[in-house]
């Protein structure tokens, strides 16, 4: 696995872990906004990087690489841990790993739970079938992704699709739909985040109870009418508003009146809030 470094490396370690069907370059605008403040640290998954031929082999193996990379060139500390969908994944195994110290996890949208076989080899075959048609230059599945996603994203995923083989498809879908979280998740002092689309929730609904039940503390936050991956990939400027608001601990203000962003806040769900007394009357709101 390859690692790109961006920002001081003397500045705390903000580590980015992509999804499944996309390049490490979905970053790009994360990288942009927070590697002045901060060493940006960008895993390049197996099986998905343009500049190696690779194979993804299992989440577990992911983790691990990454635990080491962050011990061997940062002491074993970090700031920030950020997974997206399958990164999300990854980042949580990290976290049960125990090798590093972490001060804030954000999961976005993961898979935390085993999910039944069938389901696992529907997952797998689906991917391969739409990938395929995204090399062939299907302008159905295109047309749909475009909706979803930025124009820069779109061209990442359609590179992303040129350079998946059906193994890495088959592994990636069966290591992630698999997964389990650990009971003996101990995140001592670290805050963890986990952060949905409403569009999405069906979907990850078990995954949701299953870290709620894991980690009581962690604070989940639903985004009314995005789907998966939509937060970081079609609105990359709400997300990082989002996200430098929960390195500061601090609550987001509103948008604008009117805004689409603004129509879009997220809701918390449960966990510790930041402030809440301290929120704009139009801010996110506590479900008791």
């Amino acid at each position: 696995m390859r690692f790109l470094r961006f920002g001081d490396e003397n500045r705390p370690v903000v580590l980015l872990i992509h999804g499944f069907g996309i390049t490490w370059r979905m970053w790009e605008p994360v990288i942009r906004a927070l590697s002045e403040e901060h060493c940006v640290l960008v895993a390049v998954l197996d099986g998905m990087d343009e500049d190696r031929t690779s194979e993804f082999v299992s989440v577990r193996k992911a983790s691990e690489e990454m635990i080491r990379e962050v011990q061997e060139r940062d002491g074993g500390r970090l700031f920030v841990l950020v997974g997206s969908s399958l990164g999300g994944t990854i980042a949580m195994d990290i976290l049960a790993g125990g090798g590093l110290q972490i001060d804030r996890v954000l999961i976005d949208g993961a898979p935390l739970c085993a999910h039944h076989p069938l389901y696992v080899r529907s997952a797998v075959a689906f991917s391969q079938w739409r990938s395929r048609r995204i090399v062939r230059g299907n302008r159905f599945i295109l047309n749909l992704i475009g909706r979803a996603v930025t124009p820069d994203n779109h061209r990442e995923i359609v590179r992303a699709a040129g350079i998946m083989s059906d193994r890495t498809m088959d592994r990636v879908m069966t290591s992630a739909f698999s997964y389990s979280l650990p009971d003996t998740v101990s995140p001592g002092d670290t805050r963890v985040a986990y952060w949905y689309g409403s569009a999405e929730k069906k979907m990850l609904i078990r995954s949701i109870e299953e870290i709620r039940r894991v980690l009581p503390q962690v604070r989940i936050r639903e985004f009314p009418g995005y789907g998966h991956g939509e937060l970081c990939l079609h609105h990359p400027d709400v997300f990082v508003r989002e996200l430098r608001c929960f390195l500061k601990d601090e609550p987001c203000p509103p948008a604008g009146a009117g805004s689409q962003e603004e129509e879009r806040k997220g809701t918390w769900i449960s966990g510790q809030s930041p402030s809440p007394q301290n929120w704009n009357r139009n801010g996110p709101r506590i479900l008791q």
